[in-house]
């Protein structure tokens, strides 16, 4: 079974969305699915899982019984104000660390996924890895110097090893933030890390980026680091004050603009999303929803408008037509309660 692992660490119960991914996960992803919860919070994260989500099995994993923080982590100095959203910085680089400290004490490959993040076909994803005899583990690179744990496999006990001491060691970077410090092991130790297939699929050969990606062709289908999410369900807002999708991000590695985007359901809750440009089309095996907006996922044919307007290059508030369709749904209800 393939193992697609989440993680929670922070002391606040988990957000609402959160309950929307693992609901549209566990129908996509065809995953064993956990999630890696703190001490503090796990007993409470627990049932709050089991009470939204009783029909389906996550495992909860209590941090405590396999990671101890590094005292070498303290010692670093980090990018950005450490008190910016209670020492973001440091705990997205922690991060890192947390899943290599799981795979050594699980010994088991698996995929992790950001929790704004829907996952498609895994199994296949991973029968293709080891069919092409890819042994090192997988990240979302969208620059030589950036990589994104959007959706990474971890796999290799020499490879994590090794990044887990990059990490930890304080001459080897001096930004200090987890994208730049992931990218430029890749790019240091290019042996030790593989590239997933990201929208550059759709570049002429000679316009690919300047690293090594696996072949999408190989994998048959691409992964997205957030650029497919933030144009299809735009950025979150409390990064922002855009409320429309539509949103290029700076690090695209091709002008979404130039991209056809398909979302074709099996049923109300499996669905794939196909990416296409001049011929070429691929379906995705995973889109970060930055906005957070998961929930418009599980109203098909609200999804199937806002594909439809996004082809025709027409942006609109992504949270807004849940909220308008939710309202309709219910002025129905009312309108039909009257009449009965």
């Amino acid at each position: 079974m393939t193992n697609l692992i989440f993680l929670w660490t922070g002391q606040a119960p988990l957000p609402a969305y959160a309950f929307d991914s693992f609901r549209i996960n566990a129908a996509n992803s065809q995953s064993a699915i956990s999630i890696i919860l703190s001490s503090q919070n796990y007993l409470y994260c627990s049932q709050q899982i089991l009470s939204q989500i009783p029909d389906y099995p996550i495992e909860t994993i209590c941090l405590d019984d396999f990671y101890r923080r590094d005292k070498r982590l303290d010692a670093l100095q980090f990018c950005g104000n450490l008190n910016f959203r209670n020492g973001f910085w440091l705990h997205t680089y922690e991060r890192i660390l947390v899943l290599i400290e799981y795979y050594l004490s699980s010994g088991l490959p698996f995929f992790h996924s950001e929790l704004d993040n829907i996952c498609f076909c895994l199994p296949a994803l991973e029968a293709r890895i080891s069919s092409l005899q890819i042994y090192t583990p997988c990240f979302a690179r969208d620059n030589y110097k950036r990589a994104v744990l959007s959706l990474a496999y971890f796999q290799n006990w020499n490879s994590l090893t090794n990044l887990r001491d990059y990490l930890l060691t304080p001459g080897s970077s001096t930004i200090r933030n987890d994208m730049h410090d992931l990218g430029m092991f890749m790019h240091t130790f290019p042996d030790l890390a593989s590239s997933f297939p990201l929208e550059q699929s759709f570049l002429p050969i000679n316009e690919i980026s300047t690293w090594n990606t696996l072949s999408s062709d190989c994998l048959q289908g691409v992964l997205d680091a957030n650029t497919i999410g933030q144009y299809v369900f735009g950025i979150d807002i409390a990064n922002s004050s855009r409320l429309r999708n539509g949103f290029v991000n700076e690090n695209a590695l091709i002008s979404p603009h130039l991209l056809n985007y398909d979302i074709h359901y099996y049923t109300k809750h499996r669905f794939v999303i196909r990416l296409s440009h001049q011929g070429r089309s691929y379906p995705l095996f995973n889109i970060h929803i930055h906005s957070k907006a998961l929930g418009i996922l599980k109203h098909p044919t609200l999804s199937r408008i806002l594909f439809f307007l996004l082809n025709l290059r027409i942006f609109v508030p992504v949270f807004n037509l849940e909220r308008a369709r939710n309202r309709l749904t219910l002025k129905l209800r009312n309108i039909l309660c009257d009449h009965e």
